[in-house]
């Protein structure tokens, strides 16, 4: 028996050579909804942004985003412009980058931790494993000392800017591209 399914209409051709087989009738627009423009909440959660009321997003979706370098709120703005120059809100939901002065203090702290994990692990690790003389390690590891915490920079900031947003929220500002309200003048 053949399974019917109104989702596979135009295949009603090749339903028809077959034996027995009923032609269906056409499909009406509460039955398709892409032929109205609406693919559905599902599909639509996943195109559109949540609410300004939307519950935050969970602490690894927020780091996801911190690794991208994007913004926090909505995961689609770019939090640097260059290196070292960040930009001072999101392009795409407007939130603002700069909270209050002295913001990003705390980024230093994952910079630094990370960097001092890293090298401790490394210089010991190279030393007692596989017995690599110090005059090489110490040159190399103070090397890396130095260009880490350099690369790791906008990383420390975002995931700061991460862990701010799932501790302590703000409020999701409205997007930019939501229909502005009409004017007094275009009023009747």
């Amino acid at each position: 028996m053949i399974r019917r399914d109104r989702r596979f209409a135009n295949w009603g051709a090749a339903r028809g050579a077959l034996r027995g087989a009923r032609r269906l009738p056409p499909l009406r627009a509460a039955q398709a909804p892409w032929y109205s423009g609406d693919f559905g909440p599902r599909f639509n959660a996943m195109i559109e942004p949540p609410s300004v009321d939307a519950p935050p997003p969970p602490l690894f979706t927020l780091l996801w985003r911190a690794w991208g370098l994007r913004c926090a709120q909505c995961g689609q703005g770019k939090l640097f412009r260059g290196w070292f120059t960040m930009n001072d809100a999101c392009g795409h939901c407007g939130a603002s980058f700069q909270r209050e002065p002295g913001f990003y203090l705390g980024s230093i702290y994952f910079n630094y931790g990370l960097t001092a994990i890293l090298v401790t692990a490394i210089y010991c690790t190279l030393n007692f494993g596989f017995d690599v003389s110090p005059e090489i390690l110490l040159p190399a590891t103070a090397a890396f000392t130095v260009l880490f915490p350099l690369w790791y920079f906008r990383r420390a900031r975002s995931v700061w800017l991460a862990f701010d947003q799932y501790f302590d929220p703000r409020p999701r500002p409205k997007l930019q591209r939501e229909a502005k309200p009409a004017s007094e003048d275009q009023q009747p």
